[in-house]
């Protein structure tokens, strides 16, 4: 987690060259909150109209009060009808935000990959040439090619941050509102479920790393193969770089 909140710092010069983008986002993933909020809570008076019940029956809870109201001119017939439906839309309106704010993350994400990109090659411009002499070509093109679209993984969890705490705290805010008992069981069952996923994850993240020192030796492999072909050749050395080559993949 310290790597994901070094890497969100390093970006955030970078988000401050699209003030709008983080705004927007959050905005965007409170509307899809309320959204599915409100659809969720729609099946508690569907659920009482299945059981014949009166949507204006006074059940003693202000939040479920209110949402009986909204039906209350309805006919019984027509709730079975209309309230479904209004589920259906409250969906499909979630699901267009959430589908826009990531059409907003794909072009944040791409321009502050590609700015990065850039920075980093320009810096190689200006290095010394002693250093770029200790460093392996194959990891500079490594850290080109590939790394540089990794920031979208510390990017993704910034706005994954966001709009998971606009989600909690609208369906925290439904639950409470419906029944507290509800709430503290399906805190308790959230909190067990985090602490497994957190195991899993601190179980997994040495084979990223491994993923990564892969990669760039696999890049540095092409690189040397490709760029010594004709030494390779005259030496006949082949068979030794293909073993070398084949070695590289595998572990890939």
């Amino acid at each position: 987690m310290k790597k994901e909140i070094k890497a969100i710092r390093t970006l955030l010069p970078l988000l401050k060259l699209y003030p709008w983008a983080i705004p927007a986002m959050i905005s965007l993933g409170m509307l899809a909150s309320l959204s599915d909020g409100f659809g969720i809570s729609l099946f508690i008076p569907f659920l009482q109209t299945l059981q014949q019940e009166q949507a204006q029956a006074v059940t003693g809870n202000s939040f479920i009060d209110s949402l009986n109201k909204i039906f209350a001119g309805v006919p019984a017939g027509y709730r079975v009808l209309i309230i479904p439906s209004c589920i259906l839309v409250s969906i499909l309106i979630k699901n267009l935000i959430v589908y826009s704010n990531s059409l907003l993350f794909a072009w944040l994400n791409s321009r502050i990959s590609n700015r990065l990109r850039c920075q980093i090659f320009n810096q190689t411009l200006t290095v010394s040439y002693s250093f770029l002499e200790r460093s392996e070509s194959g990891k500079i093109m490594n850290i080109l090619a590939t790394e540089s679209w990794q920031t979208s993984k510390a990017l993704s969890l910034f706005v994954n941050l966001i709009t998971s705490a606009c989600t909690i705290t609208v369906l925290a805010t439904l639950l409470l509102l419906i029944s507290w008992q509800l709430t503290l069981i399906i805190s308790i069952a959230l909190f067990l479920i985090s602490q497994f996923i957190q195991f899993v994850t601190r179980r997994v993240k040495h084979l990223a790393q491994q993923a990564v020192d892969a990669n760039s030796q696999l890049a540095v492999r092409m690189w040397e193969g490709l760029g010594g072909m004709r030494t390779i050749r005259s030496f006949g050395r082949e068979t030794y770089e293909q073993e070398r080559f084949d070695r590289a993949s595998q572990q890939v």
